[in-house]
């Protein structure tokens, strides 16, 4: 897992991490417009080569980057085209 926490003034302070994402073929549009919707996803991309999708996210804790993490995005791996997630 890639995290760090955020100690600038003002910021949002707690974890945050860069999920890399890779799909099946014609997968990544639809796949980054869902996930860019989720609360605590700063930026989705999807790029060239691999990873298919780069996404930054950032939560208060390791508990809620979990979730977000495992139970909303990874979730998604049994339906929309998902063939692996890193963190």
């Amino acid at each position: 897992m890639k995290w760090r926490y955020e100690s600038s003034p003002g910021a949002m302070r707690g974890m945050r991490a860069y999920v890399l994402i890779n799909t099946r073929p014609g997968k990544a549009r639809d796949i980054v417009a869902a996930v860019a919707r989720l609360e605590g996803v700063r930026h989705a991309e999807a790029c060239w080569g691999i990873p298919d999708i780069f996404v930054e996210v950032q939560t208060a804790d390791e508990k809620g980057l979990n979730e977000l993490v495992i139970d909303q995005i990874q979730k998604w791996t049994v339906w929309s085209g998902l063939k692996l997630t890193s963190w």
